[in-house]
């Protein structure tokens, strides 16, 4: 019987294992669905984002993982995504280039960035920036003020510090449909 029972304890280990496994990779990824999100939390900023808005995508370029998800939240966004009265115009930005980001709006961090995200929120507060990541240890840092990650289900948290260090306010409908923390 302990015997079974080890057995049994063994393979539920596996099986967590294997389940953090495959959460660690999915939030590793930013996903088409994370750029849509994210894009759609743009359209409840206040005031209204409108017209043409400079989004930056700011990317590790020594770091080739980092480049790949710059180059899949780029492709989400294409040639411009539109939101309520204005439309999202992506640019690459590399990390050590924060000053491009005195031009921006919004902001998306592709993973990698490392301590770059510091830069990056320092940036945000200074230019009243919207940053916005799937890594979700960029908002619980306070470094980003939405974090998005649409596996394995749809969650949007919004970081109060960031946002405030930022200027930024949200719709009331967007901050009941959120988590804030």
């Amino acid at each position: 019987m302990i015997k079974k029972v080890k057995v049994h304890a063994a393979k539920a280990v596996g099986l967590a294992a294997i389940l953090i496994g495959i959460q660690g990779v999915a939030q590793a990824e930013t996903t088409k669905l994370d750029v849509q999100v994210g894009a759609k939390a743009a359209a409840f900023v206040q005031p209204e984002l409108t017209g043409d808005i400079a989004t930056a995508i700011v990317f590790d370029p020594s770091n080739a993982a980092s480049k790949a998800d710059a180059d899949t939240i780029a492709a989400a966004l294409g040639d411009g995504l539109k939101i309520k009265n204005g439309t999202l115009r992506p640019k690459l930005v590399p990390i050590n280039d924060t000053a491009a980001l005195a031009t921006a709006r919004v902001v998306f961090l592709a993973h990698g960035v490392g301590d770059g995200m510091s830069a990056v929120a320092s940036a945000a507060a200074t230019n009243a920036l919207l940053t916005i990541s799937n890594d979700m240890s960029c908002v619980e840092t306070d470094r980003c003020v939405v974090g998005v990650q649409s596996k394995p289900k749809v969650s949007i948290v919004v970081s109060k510090a960031a946002s405030a260090a930022a200027n930024l306010q949200f719709g009331a409908a967007f901050l009941m449909m959120v988590k804030e923390r």
